[in-house]
Formats: structure tokens, sequence, C-alpha cells
């Protein structure tokens, strides 16, 4: 058996709930074994020899199991498994393996062990001459990791694809290992007894055994699929064993194919103190017969004989260390005996001797008395040995004490002498109701007796009978030493006294003492007092100490007992527990325990009181204990807002709070470090405390903890920044009295709810009339504006942003024409939009468009906008210039298509952020295409104290949102903070969608059109995707290292599903499925004299639409990133010249109004549903006349489909944060809700 240092010493005997635990477990397919471990365990050359033999296939059957424990150096419990199975060596034999694994270091804190992925081998055993350290060995944990690869990624390690150990192959190794050259003359190794009952039993595939024979030379064998397993019977289900065999149950029996054990039993008679000889000997009747003898109990292993007998046959203890290693052996036997030589070797870790037997007397646990009457209840038989003709073991304990009775002196051993009589004290084992005759010690918590013959022949071989009795506590130590020189012992009548007097009260005080013929007066032992110690060191802090105070002789013993001791008033002390306990619950947890803040407090004025009067306890205070008065009543809330002191901080406003308990008011910052740490009390400097478990308590709590994430929040100057207009409702909500400050009510509280809004008309430079939904978001706009605020205008596409931040621009100019003007940053592409939208509906507005650099334009920017109203600028061109934006004051930043600044990290962001003005507007449809992380993003600049930092707001939302923890209790905190999000965003965003204006827009139709691919196309789609899936599967488990390789592989089925001849100039010959399925409907289509957008994000395609309407006489406009006159291109399109406008979607999915157009036709789904969208509205938008038709098309059975089902879920996450609380109404279920926010 090859043994590793990794373990540091012997298997310590698994505890029962945590063995329970591992029988319940469900272990993984099968352990991986690094190749250095492997190489580490069984050296180079084998593990080379190893390789060759699992890749050739050698390993004909691999079980797995999860059995056991074992112990580390530092003494710490550690899973454990066993791997076994049958190798073809050479010659047509067939060798048995095993290994003992341990999970690899670095997955120690792993507590199941169906989620360990890597185990380090600890030891190993074979049937073949060169075990352990052989090839065997090394093949079993190849083929294992083999299988864990497969099992891992089967997409990647297809049966005819390449090896999973080829990563795993050992360096070559000049030499061969011992076991080719041996030619074994014993029966090769039957690869039937390594199957063992309810084991992970796998048969290589059939590329493998094919294999197999060259190595082995027997035929071929052909592979057959595991078969699933037949129903269990009707037998099986009423035996409690529906595993057939493999289980265990109260009427079934073990198979025929596995051998029972039983033990040998055999009394030798141990040498007496002073004896020439040395070592135990064959116990005689005569020895039986003399008091004085001790005894040694030896147990051996057996197994059936060929003569119906039991037989050594080789048997050791060490065979069964480990479990699951013992092939052809009855599973619960061989487990028993398992733990049994364990724990002997726990008991005994110095202990070196023979294995063939272990010494009853050596075992120092009770639990050896367990297992071994779990071994009779088991079935294994008793074998007696030597003079032992029968053995059995009792299931009742016995009990010990000792007797104390005057004896007559003329009938005393002892010389005859003159006063009080002697004394016999006597040992008295009773079991079942009676008094054992002569018991005879066996360890420390067992004794047994035996029957003799009645007239012994010349053999006395066989002829006494043997009963093993556990006791119920471990024999006390005068009780030990009675039973080992006979069980009685004599004191002389002169010594009487010192006896009574100095030595009784010391016995009792370990064994319980009688007179059963009251011959014997014996003095009444007071019981034990309970004493606590009190210490009490200031700062309400109380250390406590209790102990069990015992008389004659005086003495301390722990109130918890580990055990039973002996000379305990257990019965006494149990019923002083008892009334401690109903005082105080919370008591005598531990020996010693510690009182801090409230505990103190608690102690003193209601539990020590009561403590002084229960009887048989005792209380010593050190140091003066104060007195404490609790707190009661309900608590009252009085919150007070006032503007801040500090004149450069005008965004905040000081809180106050008054928290009233009763009749006394709380000082707000003890109440606010106790929420803040977590606790669920205070006490106060008077010594005055209360609990915080109280629903005014949790809500304050919940709400400080928001506050404190968003900053300016001191326990002693408690701030609110005038953009957390809901979290200042929330405090409102909780107190019973609330006071705004003057500044705050006529600033932002209007903002709770729009219609509180002032009503501002239009503006008369407005040339436009302003629908009414439009008109709300004018009025909404110019409110932030007057007040200094920021907001996102996030109305749906089409529904005119453009024209309700015009109508605020006019109106302020015409307010405060002296102030600078109004910066617009947007797109290149949509830059001049602007300039046209502004000489469309405000003409008197001076509007600057500065499309390019200072360095280009040769004038800086002051030179450039003064006496505008407005300067129009690209992101791009801000970025470049950002110093000099930002140096300027500007009446007020529109940031329109904002989700080009939604990544917070990039340069852009970083620019409009800079720049100073006091009214800031995002506009966008889209506030929200990936994740939150956008939202933050926008209202980091246009709201910047709304929400914390980055790290807060993902902790607080995000994760929470859209990963929640896949419980109920995560769908719950899901929609909470959902529900919180949608509160806190409220005032400062702003959204309409088209469904809330219908009856300003004509009808909208769409249709999801799935397009067959044809056979050719579908045919080598098939095939790329199968070469593709394999090539990811592989790498998805590290996304972020191999992101851009699975993107690749990703963008290539999405083009091979559009057309292949897109892919590779060598697909040409393969139809487009889609481009034909386009061309038929857009000849339908044009007919009717319709006019279509198509949209796609490959320009590849839009170039081979291009052509085939080229070719068929159809005139179009084509937009995408490299077109230069954009504005002409559009117009083109727009007065009539042509009837197809192809568009890609980057390029022309914002910006643009094509209301001309009523088709609209997305050639290829993307994953963004908002940018689909907004697509989609360059048609249907305010000033369409017609209804506009959208079809989809989808490739049928490719990627596209995925993405289209990516798209509800991305869409289903926005619509439920803008949405009202009706989105989560209660037929959504927790699993929706995992869905719904799950990330994609």
């Amino acid at each position: 058996m090859s043994r590793r240092n990794y373990s540091g010493g012997r298997s310590q005997p698994p505890r029962s709930n945590w063995n329970s635990a591992l029988q319940n477990a469900q272990a993984p397919s099968f352990p991986q074994i690094s190749r250095a471990e492997i190489r580490e365990l069984v050296g180079p050359q084998s593990a080379q020899r190893g390789w060759i033999y699992a890749e050739e296939g050698a390993v004909t059957r691999l079980q797995w199991s999860i059995d056991g424990t074992g112990t580390t150096r530092e003494g710490k419990r550690q899973l454990q498994g066993t791997l076994f199975g049958t190798v073809a060596g050479s010659g047509n034999n067939a060798y048995g393996a095993a290994v003992i694994l341990w999970p690899d270091a670095d997955e120690q804190t792993i507590t199941g062990p169906a989620s360990v992925r890597l185990w380090r081998p600890i030891r190993s055993s074979c049937t073949c001459p060169v075990a352990p350290e052989c090839k065997h060995v090394a093949a079993l944990m190849y083929e294992s990791t083999s299988r864990a690869l497969r099992a891992a990624n089967p997409h990647g390690f297809p049966d005819d694809g390449p090896s999973p150990l080829a990563d795993h192959a050992p360096e070559q190794v000049n030499g061969r290992d011992g076991d080719d050259e041996y030619d074994p003359g014993s029966a090769p190794f039957n690869p039937a007894d390594l199957r063992l009952p309810g084991s992970h039993e796998v048969r290589p595939p059939e590329a493998l055994t094919s294999a197999r024979s060259r190595v082995t030379g027997a035929a071929p064998m052909p592979y057959q699929a595991p078969q699933p397993p037949a129903p269990p019977s009707w037998r099986q289900v009423l035996s409690g064993n529906p595993g057939g065999a493999g289980s265990r149950g109260p009427l079934t029996q073990s198979p025929a194919a596995e051998m029972p054990l039983a033990i040998g039993v055999e009394l030798r008679t141990e040498p007496q103190p002073g004896a020439r000889r040395w070592g135990a000997t064959a116990t005689t009747l005569e020895d039986l017969t003399t008091p004085e003898n001790r005894f040694s109990l030896r147990l051996i292993p057996l197994k059936p004989g060929a003569k119906d007998n039991w037989i050594k046959g080789g048997l050791t203890w060490r065979a069964f260390q480990y479990p699951g290693t013992q092939f052809g052996l009855r599973r619960d036997h061989a487990d028993i005996f398992g733990q049994l030589y364990r724990l002997y070797q726990a008991d005994n870790p110095h202990l070196h001797g023979s294995e063939a037997e272990l010494q009853w007397e050596s075992f120092r646990s009770p639990a050896a008395w367990l297992l071994l009457q779990r071994a009779v209840a088991l079935g294994v038989e008793f074998d007696p040995r030597g003079i032992l003709g029968h053995v059995s073991v009792a299931t009742d304990q016995a009990s010990v004490h000792l007797d104390l009775s005057e004896t007559d002196p003329a009938a005393s051993l002892d010389t005859v002498t003159k006063g009080p009589s002697p004394i016999a004290v006597r040992v008295v084992v009773g079991a079942e109701g009676e008094e054992l005759e002569t018991p005879r010690r066996v360890g420390p918590y067992g004794v047994f007796i035996v029957e003799l013959p009645e007239s012994p022949g010349r053999s006395s071989k066989g002829s006494v009978r043997l009963r093993l009795i556990p006791t119920a506590d471990e024999i006390p130590a005068p009780a030990r030493e009675l039973l080992d020189r006979g069980g009685q012992m004599i004191i002389p009548s002169e010594e009487q006294g010192e006896f009574l007097r100095e030595f009784t009260p010391r016995l009792q005080a370990q064994v319980q003492v009688t007179s059963a013929d009251q011959t014997v007066k014996l003095a009444e032992v007071a019981p034990p007092v309970l004493v606590l110690q009190a210490v009490y060191s200031g700062d309400d802090r109380t250390e406590l100490r209790w102990f069990w105070q015992y008389s004659a002789p005086d003495r301390q013993l722990p109130v918890l007992r580990r055990g039973v001791g002996a000379g305990r008033q257990l019965q006494h002390e149990q019923t002083v527990l008892e009334a401690v306990r109903l005082i105080w619950p919370d008591a005598l947890a531990t020996d010693e325990q510690t009182l801090d803040g409230v505990a103190t407090a608690r102690f003193a004025e209601h539990i020590l009181p009561r403590l002084l009067d229960v009887e048989h306890v005792e209380v010593n205070v050190t140091g003066e204990l104060p007195d404490y008065e609790e707190l009661t009543g309900a608590p009252r809330v009085r919150i007070t807002q006032m503007t801040t002191e500090d004149t450069t901080r005008t965004d905040w406003f000081d809180l106050g709070f008054e928290i009233t308990l009763g009749e006394r008011l709380i000082p707000f910052v003890d109440v606010f470090s106790a929420l803040a740490g977590g606790k669920k009390s205070v006490i106060l400097p008077d010594r005055t405390y209360f609990n915080l478990n109280d629903p005014v308590f949790d809500q304050l709590r919940d709400l400080i903890a928001e506050a404190q994430q968003l900053g300016e929040w001191e326990p002693d100057k408690p701030r609110i920044s005038r953009y957390q207009v809901t979290l200042w409702e929330d405090f409102e909500d909780l107190a019973e009295e609330s006071v705004e400050a003057v500044s705050w009510r006529e600033t932002v509280g209007a903002l709770r709810d729009l219609k509180q809004i002032p009503e501002v008309p239009a503006p008369t430079g407005l040339d436009a009339t302003l629908r009414s939904y439009q008109l709300e978001g004018y009025q909404w706009l110019s409110f932030l504006y007057e007040h200094h605020l920021g907001g996102i205008l996030a109305d749906d596409m089409g529904l005119g942003k453009t024209l309700q931040t015009l109508a605020l621009m006019v109106r302020a100019r015409q307010l405060r024409p002296e102030d600078p003007p109004f910066l617009v940053v947007a797109p290149s592409s949509v830059v001049s939009v602007w300039a046209q939208e502004a000489a469309r509906f405000a003409p008197g507005l001076d509007v600057r468009v500065l499309d390019s650099t200072a360095r280009k334009r040769k004038t800086d920017l002051a030179e450039a906008r003064a006496g505008a109203d407005v300067v129009v600028t690209s992101y791009a061109v801000l970025r470049l210039d950002e110093e000099e934006y930002g140096e300027l004051e500007w009446t007020g930043l529109i940031a329109d298509e904002a989700q080009f600044i939604k990544n917070r990290s990039s340069k852009v962001h970083g620019a409009v952020k800079a720049v100073r003005a006091p009214f800031r507007l995002a506009i966008t449809g889209t506030p929200m295409e990936n994740s939150l992380t956008d939202l933050w993003a926008l209202l980091n600049v246009t709201a910047p104290g709304l929400f914390a930092s980055p790290r807060v707001f993902s902790q607080e939302y995000i994760k929470p949102i859209e990963d929640p923890d896949p419980s109920d209790d995560g769908a719950r905190r899901a929609q909470e903070r959902m529900a919180r999000l949608r509160r806190r965003i409220r005032p400062f965003m702003l959204r309409r969608t088209k469904d809330m204006v219908a009856h300003d827009l004509p009808e909208r139709q769409e249709q999801v059109v799935e397009v067959p691919l044809q056979p050719k196309h579908r045919r080598l789609y098939d095939q790329v995707l199968q070469r593709e899936r394999q090539k990811v599967l592989g790498l998805i488990q590290d996304l972020d290292k191999n992101r851009f390789i699975v993107f690749r592989s990703l963008t290539l089925l999405r083009m091979l599903a559009l057309d292949p001849a897109i892919v590779d100039e060598e697909y040409a010959e393969v139809p487009s499925s889609k481009l034909e399925d386009l061309m038929e409907r857009l000849q339908e289509i044009l007919a009717e004299q319709h006019r279509v957008i198509l949209f796609s994000q490959f320009t590849s395609f839009l170039g081979r639409v291009a052509e085939r309407l080229s070719a068929a006489g159809v005139t179009y406009s084509y937009l995408d990133g490299s077109t230069r006159n954009r504005g002409d291109v559009v117009n083109e399109f727009r007065e009539g010249n042509a009837s197809v406008f192809l568009i890609s979607l980057k390029a022309g999915g914002f910006g643009l109004t094509l209301t001309e157009a009523d088709y609209v036709i997305l050639l290829d789904p993307w994953w963004n549903p908002a940018a689909e969208a907004q697509a989609i509205d360059r048609a249907h938008r305010i000033g369409q006349t017609k209804n506009v038709m959208v079809y989809r098309l989808v490739a049928e059975g490719t990627i596209e489909e995925k993405v289209l089902a990516l798209q509800q879920r991305k869409a289903a996450l926005f619509s439920s944060l803008t949405d009202e609380d009706a989105a989560f109404s209660q037929s959504i279920t927790a699993d929706d809700l995992r869905e719904l926010f799950s990330g994609s």
C-alpha cells in the first residue's frame, strides 16, 4: 500500500453526522487529477505507461464513490473518495486498482462533494506484483480525468474527436515498469469482483474497446450503450431496497458474490507482576478461577473457508483501513471492520504490533462498544477460539458502584484484632436488574463474565461461555483497581476510622458508594452549589464564570460536562440548571460568558435579582454595577429640514431628527450609531436603554443606510441633496411630523408630482403647436431649468423630444437674453438635424453649428459663440476641445442621443460632465440599452447628487435586480430594489411611450417573418454551426479572456444566416434564402407604390441587396458610416427620387426623420432592442400620416432566433424600470423574476 506524507498521520474515524451527510451526497461523475499529482504518486515511468494504457482503453471498468473522511496533519476532517476499477495488463491479465483521493488544496473550503472539481491522490493499491506505485494506478487516474473532462465539455470532446488527455500527456521517460516482464503464476484478477453495490460504473466507448484488444490480446468487445435502470420491483420497494442489490434494507440479504465476515474472539491471560514470562498466554480453566488474574481479549478478522469454517486467509485489520477497497466482501461488514480499526488507531496512535488482531482492552473510546453491537446487528458472527465455546454481546449497559459492609472479625482473613469490625469494600456490577457474578474488567468501558463447565472433561477447549457487557460510564478508577484485584478488599478494623473519615468522601467524589446491609453509616454529602462569578469592569462590560462547587472534598467542576463524570450528583445539577434557565434562557451556553452594553444592563436590572433567590445558586459580584433603567413605549419621529449654513453647498439641506420614547427625548447620534452598526438595542450615557425592534426603527435603519451611501451624511450633521426628493418623501412617511425648508419647498417640492409643476404657456417665438403631452414635457423642462436642476427626457423615439427642448430654449432666451448660450452636444450625424429643426420651429434663435475643432476653425470658442443663443457641436469635437468648452459658462447643457455617454469611463463622458452649466439635460429614447449601469452614467451627468458611486449603485441595485439570488427571497429583493429605483428616478426622468399618445400617431403593425433556409444553405449553415459550437463551448468558461473569439464566431453565424456569399466568395453559389425572400416581398410592396426603408447591421449584405435592386431596375438611396454627403442622400429619398432606402443600423438608426416611408424591413435582428426600436421610429414618429408596416426577417432555425429571444429579455428589463408597479403583478412567479433579471 503506497502512502504519501500529505496526511501526516493515521486516519480518524468519521463522525456520524458527517458520515451520514457524505452517504447522502451525490458525488460528481468522476474526479479530475492533475498530471503533476499522478506523477508524484506513482513516479515518472509508471505515469508515462499509465497514460498510454488509458489512451489505449486498458481501463475496462471504473467506479467512483464518496465514502468517508480522513484527517490531515493538523487534525482537520477531510472529504475522502475512492476511485477503483479494472485495468487490462499484459498476458491477458486484469488487475484491480484503487486510489484514495482528497479534494485539492485549492478546494478545501468546498463543503459538498458534488462541487469539488480537482482531487489529489493520497494512497493507492493494486493487485499487480509491482503495486502500489504502478502503471495500473496511473491509468485509473488518467481515465477518470478523461471522463471528467468529457462530462464537463461534451461538445468539446466528442467520441470521434481528440482525446481530453492530449494536454495531460506526461514527459517521455526512458525505462519500463517491472510488471511488463512479469509472468504471474496465479489466476488473473476477476473484473467482476470490482462491482460494488450502488457504485458508479461506466464501460469504455467502442473507440476504446478495440484499442483494448491490442493491449490484452482479447477479441474486441462491441460497445453497448448504458441502459437505463429497470424500475424497482414491489419486493424491493416494500423491503426498503429500491436500489436492488446495491442497497441495504431490513429484508435484503448479501449477494452471493459477496463474502460475509466474522470476528474471532480469543481470551488470553496476562502475566502476573514479577512473573518471568512475557506476553499473554492462552487462558485455561485454572486461570479463570484465580481472582487476581488479568485478561486480554483479542479480536481477529475472519472470512469463510472451504470447509464451511472461518479462516484468517491472510486477512489483517489494516486491509479495512480505507473504505471501499475491499473487493468481493460484504460492504456493510467491511465498513464496520474499517470503523473498528480506524477507532483502534485513533485510540492507540503509538501502538506498534501485529495487525492480525486487536486487543479489546486497548480501546479508549465507548464508541468501540457501539461498533461491536452494530456488528452483531449486521450479522457478523463471533467465532470463539481456544477455551471459549460461545461469545455474546449484551445490548444493555451495566452500572458500577462500591458497597461497604462490616465483617465478623472472626471471619476476617486478617489477624484477629479487638475493637471495631473490619470493613469489606466490594465492587458491585449490575445488569438487567441483577448483580453480576465475578465480573472481570475489559477496558475502561466494559466487563465480561464467564460461565464455566459443570464437569470439565479432558480438554477444556470450547467449554466456556463468554458474555461481553458495556458499562454506562467509564469505570471509576477505584472500581477499576478493585476489579483487577478480585473485586473486593478488606479495611482492617484499626484503620476503619481513617477510612471513613478521610477516604470515603474521596471515594464518593468519584463513584457511588452504598452500604446495602446498612452496617456502615455513611456521612451525608451536601449537594453542590452552582456558583456565578460576575466581574464588572466598567464600560457596561461584565465577565461571567459558572462552575459547580462540591464539598467533601472541596473541588470545582465545570458546568458543561463532556461525558458523565463519576461522583457527580447529576440529578441535582440538572434541577438547578433548569431553574436558572427558566429565569435566563441564554445562560450557561458556555462556562464563561461576556456581556456588553445592553446585555449587561438587562442582566443587572432583570436577571441578577432573581438569581439571588434561586436555591443552591451563589452569585459573587466584583465591581459596582450601575443602576440601569429600560425605556419602553412606541417611538415617535419628528424631522426638520433647513438650508445648509455652508454657502458653497447650495444643493444640500441639513436634516434634524427628534426621536421621542415615552416622554424621553433620545439623542439622534446614539440611535444613528446603533442603527448603522446593526445593533438591536441602544444604551445611553445615563445608563437608560431600549430596544430597536420596532418597525419605525427598521424603516429608519434602511433609510439611513441608503442616505449614508449618497455621501454628505454624518451622525451629528445629516444632510440630504435636493436631488433626493423621494428619499425625503420616505423620511416624511416615517415621521409623525416633518418641517420642510422654504427653499426646498419652492425648488424641488413640486417634482413629487407633475401636476404640481406650474403651468407655463408655450413661448410666442415657437413656430409650432405643442400637443398636450409635449406641453407637459416643456413645462417639466422649464421647472428644471428655473431651479438649476437636471434630468433625462426619455420619451419614445418620434414623440418630439427635440421640439420640446427647443420650446424651452426659446422661453429661456426670452426671459434672460443676456445669459450665456445653450450648448447642444449630439452625434456628428445629428448636428445638422438640430440646425434644421431650429430653423423650422424656432427661427428666432441664433444657432451656431461648430462641427470642427478650434484649430481647424482658426477661431477660439469664445469668439465663435459670441452673440449666439444655441451652440451645437458633436461629441467628437467636444472631446477634442474639452478644456476650452469646460472653461466657459453655459446656460444649459443638452446631451442629445445621450446613449453616447453611457460609458462612465470614456473620455466623452468625462468631457460632457466637465461642462459648466446649472441646467443639464440628457435626451435619449433608450436611457438603458444593456444594463442599469447606463442609467447611472446619465444621472451622474444630469443629477450628480442622486446616487452614490458606481460600486455602491451596483451593490444596491444592479446586482439584486439583474443577477438576483435564485430563490424566492432573491426575487422579492429584486422587486423591492426595482420599486425603490423607480421611485428615486421618477422626479428626474420623464418618459412617455407611444402607447400613451396613441391617438396622435397612425397605426403601426409589426410582423416577424421566419424565413426557412434553402437545402443547400441549410447544409452549409449546420456544418459551420457544429464546428463553431465545439470551439465556443470550450471557451465560454473564461469569457473575459476569450470574448473576441466567441464574438467572432457569433458574428460568423449571423452573417451566414443572412447570405453565405458575404462570409466567403467560395460560397457565392450557395443561394441566400433571406435575399430571395426579400426580393419577392419588395416586388409586391413597390407595386402598390409604397416606400421602404431597409436596415441591416452588415454593409456587405446591403451591398448585395443594392446589386439585386440595380439589376431589377429599382431606384434606391444608400447610407452607411462612410457616407459623406449624408444630408443630400436623405433629401434624395425624402423628395421622392428613390423608392428604397438602404441604411446601416449604426449609421442611420437615430437622428433621422423619414416619415415619407411607410414600410420598414429589418433584415437581421440585433442584440439591443433599443437600437431596432430607434430604427423603426425613423418612419413611425410625429408627422407620419400613414400606417406603418414593420417586417422582421428571421432565418428559421439559426442563431437569429436566439438573438430575438435575447431582445425580449432586455426589453422586459427596461420596461420594468420605467413602468408602474403593475409590472410586478401577482401572476409573475419567482422563476419568472429570475429569468427577467438574469444577465444576458
